[in-house]
């Protein structure tokens, strides 16, 4: 392994050509000289052997990514396997499950509906028992309202007809009373009017009596 060797003075040159100050240029050129100072340049030799150790450690490599895959693979297909029956058993287990959760909803429902139909016909046979117990004391209540409202309209109409009757009885009675006073005093009105007429009676006959005998003496 050997040391490169370069002219620092022509660095120098050629940075303060580029525009760097004279101990810039200086200060670069000296770190330069220090960094390849420790640099190491790789021989054939060392190439070989990078070779052969790339060459070793790529073989160890493929060998243990090779081992690691049929690791991986194997455990994979264990895990699948497994995987699978797990799958299997759990699906088993669910399709148990839901046929035993669907039975039993089956069984509360036939359950139910036949308490819900038990409770209808016996809610409709009592209904319908109320409803004709209701029903008959309903036309008891309207027979007596009926016979008690016809009772008593028979009853008004023999008072008022016993009212009518007295009532009837009393305006013929007065009704009598007066026109036989009212036909006295019609008697005794006419027997003035005769009383009155009487002495122009017999002045009108002595009228009369002399037109007569005028006419008597003026023809003959």
């Amino acid at each position: 392994m050997s040391v490169v060797t370069f002219d620092t003075h022509a660095i120098v040159k050629t940075l303060q050509t580029r525009g760097f100050p004279v101990e810039q240029a200086e200060g670069i050129s000296d770190a330069l000289k220090d960094a390849l100072a420790v640099a190491e340049i790789a021989t054939k030799y060392d190439i070989k052997e990078l070779r052969e150790a790339s060459t070793r450690d790529f073989k160890e490599f493929r060998e243990t990514s090779t081992r690691d895959f049929n690791e991986l693979q194997e455990a994979t297909t264990r895990d699948n396997n497994e995987l699978r029956e797990t799958t299997t058993r759990d699906t088993k287990e669910f399709r148990e499950a839901i046929t035993r959760d669907f039975k039993e909803f089956r069984e509360t429902i036939t359950r139910d509906f036949k308490e819900f139909q038990e409770t209808s016909t016996r809610d409709f046979k009592e209904f319908q028992e109320t409803s004709t117990r209701d029903n008959k004391e309903f036309r008891e209540a309207i027979t007596r309202d009926f016979n008690e409202l016809r009772e008593a309209t028979a009853r008004d109409i023999n008072e008022l007809r016993e009212t009518t009757a007295r009532d009837f009885k009393g305006l013929r009675e007065t009704t009598g009373s007066q026109f036989r006073e009212l036909r006295l005093e019609f008697k005794a009105e006419i027997a003035n009017v005769r009383a009155d007429f009487a002495p122009l009676k017999w002045g009108m006959g002595l009228c009369v009596a002399g037109i007569v005998a005028l006419v008597i003496k003026a023809f003959f």
